[in-house]
């Protein structure tokens, strides 16, 4: 639960040797928020503040997509309650 939906932290960290990482929200009208493409043998471990915006009584859904180097594609996600004033924009 975060009371600032301008400014919500998010953590990726994987084990899984990826390709490409990418993550959505259910929010905002542009549902992408960033595709990362990782290099050869690079360590996925992103931390980053994302904007969402409020919707009464209902949670926003942050969703992780990777692409493994095996090309399987693996996907997360969470619920993030956002309390306060709306964030328009």
């Amino acid at each position: 639960m975060t009371s600032n939906g301008m400014s919500v932290p998010v953590g990726i960290k994987s084990k899984i040797k990826a390709k490409t990482v990418a993550l959505f929200q259910n929010s905002n009208p542009e549902s992408a928020v960033s595709v990362w493409t990782v290099p050869e043998n690079g360590i996925v471990d992103y931390n980053l503040k994302i904007k969402l915006k409020t919707i009464e009584n209902e949670a926003s859904v942050v969703t992780l997509v990777v692409e493994g180097e095996d090309g399987e594609f693996y996907v997360t996600h969470t619920s993030v309650m956002v309390l306060g004033e709306s964030c328009e924009g």
